[in-house]
């Protein structure tokens, strides 16, 4: 499986249940045993990746075991309170006033954005992913993301959190009575009132103190904080970056993927293969069984493939396809780079 010659960065989405985590997993070790070296990220919060590839999921980087190969292999999880940590200092870092982060720690408001907050924690796996790919240690980095229903949430994590940094916002919480308060909730999006409500339910009573702590405190670093969020998006929507949308062999998971690459291509993202995963082996033409019931069942699925194959011209205008065999919900990373070789593309 090939990626333009530019590319660091790789995003795999899809629904549940559909093998997109041990995909993930199978595409990183494959390209370190081509001779790269691989990060691969999961969010996965079910830890399905850990267990395939054999890793403590601790939110730090570990070099894994491969097989005899030039390239080399890490995975990590994410930590989301250290995580949302590095994110404030990298910020303050940049006007010199790290005392204001390490005070900032002990607000409720902090607390919550860095450990509940479903939005920060979106963000806070970008802002990881960016770090790494930032850092051009790896030639590859690959973050294997939540079922297709949070990949929207995921991709729009900056322009949420963005807002709580804006100049007009935080000024106005800063200096805010309750009325004042209510006012600017009525004049927040949609995604940005939730984010601000759900805050305030998790604080408690002390809501507007601890939120106008907060402003204070990152007044004179909020430029550099919205330039890290901005640099996250810029990340998402780079030519360096692409796309891997991963479905199954089932009409109803056709359906949602087409449906979701639509929105992915309309809102400008990169993305450019469709793994069509766990399709039965013994639909391939070449084989063969003596025994007539079997060979019955290989020709009706066959049929159902090639009907399945035919509804894939939208994707072909599009994308890259490609068909992978059945998928084991238990394997171990010795079975990864045989997985990466059944990855065969579909013409």
């Amino acid at each position: 499986m090939k990626f333009q010659p530019q590319t660091k960065t790789i995003i795999f989405i899809g629904t549940g249940g559909v093998g997109k985590t041990t995909t993930a997993a199978a595409i990183a070790y494959g390209k370190a045993m081509e001779g790269y070296k691989v990060l691969v990220i999961t969010i996965d919060p079910s830890k399905r990746l850990a267990q395939a590839m054999n890793f403590t999921p601790n939110g730090k980087v570990q070099k894994l075991p491969t097989l005899k190969g030039k390239g080399s292999l890490y995975a990590s999880t994410i930590n989301h309170t250290q995580v949302f940590t590095d994110f404030l200092e990298k910020a303050s870092q940049k006007t010199e006033v790290e005392k204001d982060a390490k005070a900032i720690y002990k607000n409720k408001l902090f607390k919550q954005l860095s450990t509940k907050l479903s939005q920060s924690q979106d963000f806070t796996t970008l802002f990881y992913l960016y770090n790494h790919v930032e850092s051009k240690v790896y030639d590859y980095v690959i973050l294997d993301t939540p079922p297709a229903q949070h990949t929207l949430s995921f991709l729009n994590a900056p322009e949420k959190i963005a807002v709580l940094f804006s100049d007009e916002i935080s000024s106005w919480f800063r200096i805010s009575t309750d009325e004042e308060t209510s006012l600017i909730k009525k004049v927040l999006n949609q995604g940005s009132l939730k984010v601000l409500n759900v805050l305030q339910l998790l604080t408690g009573s002390e809501f507007l103190n601890e939120l106008k702590s907060f402003f204070d405190r990152i007044q004179t670093w909020q430029k550099p904080l919205r330039d890290l969020i901005y640099d996250c998006q810029r990340l998402l929507v780079s030519p360096k970056t692409e796309f891997v949308l991963v479905t199954n062999f089932d009409q109803h998971k056709f359906i949602l993927a087409k449906e979701l690459s639509q929105r992915i291509q309309s809102d400008g993202y990169n993305l450019t293969h469709l793994i069509i995963n766990m399709v039965p082996d013994w639909l391939d033409e070449k084989t063969e069984y003596k025994h007539e019931t079997i060979e019955s069942f290989r020709k009706l699925y066959q049929s159902t493939f090639k009907n399945m194959t035919r509804q894939l011209s939208y994707f072909h205008k599009h994308l890259n396809v490609y068909k992978s065999y059945n998928l084991s919900q238990n394997l171990s990373h010795a079975d990864l780079f045989k997985i990466y070789n059944q990855i065969h593309r579909i013409d």
